[in-house]
């Protein structure tokens, strides 16, 4: 038996016992309350890291750093949290261009920034960001300084931010990009031909745009109970919106179905802004993500902090 196909059969083993305990075993508020307890580092952790962390399947699949490393680009395009293989399915809807999956070195943001570009020097470059993780997380103590790496940081989150949807909304990237492109030109330069560029929309992360109104509805529930029961000290906010939607939903198949179609309606957003951008900038325009997300899969919703293929395979999207 071959090294590969003796760790397909382990992977199949340890994916087997993972949908046994947590899908068959658990109920869906025990599996919440273990994941946000995952969240905040405790007990579960070392449980979680076991199960989780070796089911690497990514038999083919090339690095991500090492597409991003040649520099064979000139603007690259970051869909926070886009799965390559909902992305597979509709970016032909949106553009045309050569597709490829490549393994990212995160499952969530801040560790996909410091793993690509901490101690890197990229001074040609422009990052436009939509997200504050831009700039670490202060709550766990994790550092990144972007102005160390890259010509100019363009905080999008600070001026584009919409507290009515909870996110920065594509269509304020995009002009920020543009607006900035514009006073280049006067200079006689540009995005793509004298910079490079990369522009990192929040999308197709949660919140999804569909069901705004009712997670704001939901955020006030959520807020009382905080405040009177201190709630938020065990379970986060979008993991309190989960359990209320399976409490609607009454099963674990129709929230992943719900859930999934958000998801595909908040990527089918942001490629609407991408597409007419891509349009209107010059260069080899690249689309990836910084990392996947869990629709359902292990029981297992959003991106933890554990290594899943979900959460590591993302699109390579060279645009024709």
């Amino acid at each position: 038996m071959t090294r590969i196909s003796l760790m397909r059969k382990l992977n199949y083993w340890r994916e087997k016992c993972i949908r046994t305990l947590l899908i068959n075993s658990l109920s869906m508020k025990t599996r919440i309350m273990m994941l946000s307890t995952y969240r905040n580092y405790l007990f579960f952790k070392p449980i979680t890291m076991f199960l989780f962390n070796e089911i690497k399947s990514y038999d083919g699949i090339e690095s991500q750093l090492k597409f991003i490393y040649d520099k064979k680009w000139d603007i690259m395009v970051i869909l926070d949290a886009c799965r390559y293989d909902v992305f597979r399915e509709i970016i032909t809807d949106f553009m045309d261009g050569y597709l490829t999956p490549v393994y990212s070195p995160g499952s969530y943001t801040l560790e996909w920034l410091r793993a690509v570009w901490e101690g890197k020097s990229w001074r040609d470059t422009i990052y436009f960001s939509a997200t504050p993780k831009i700039w670490g997380n202060k709550l766990y103590n994790i550092k990144f300084n972007p102005e160390e790496i890259f010509l100019k940081v363009i905080d999008i989150w600070k001026d584009g931010w919409d507290d009515s949807i909870g996110t920065v909304p594509p269509h304020k990237v995009s002009m920020s990009v543009l607006a900035l492109n514009s006073r280049l030109k006067i200079r006689g330069k540009q995005i793509g031909k004298d910079y490079k560029a990369i522009i990192h929309y929040m999308q197709p992360h949660f919140p999804y745009k569909p069901i705004i109104k009712t997670i704001r509805k939901i955020a006030d529930i959520y807020n009382i109970a905080y405040r009177d029961l201190s709630v938020r000290k065990l379970v986060g906010f979008n993991d309190f919106l989960l359990m209320f939607l399976y409490e609607c939903l009454e099963n674990d198949h129709e929230l992943r179905r719900n859930l999934q179609n958000l998801y595909i309606e908040n990527l089918r957003w942001v490629l609407r802004s991408v597409s007419n951008l891509v349009n209107k900038l010059d260069g080899e325009i690249i689309i990836t993500s910084d990392h996947g997300e869990l629709l359902g899969e292990y029981g297992l919703y959003y991106h933890p902090v554990i290594h899943l293929p979900h959460l590591r395979i993302v699109p390579w999207f060279r645009v024709r």
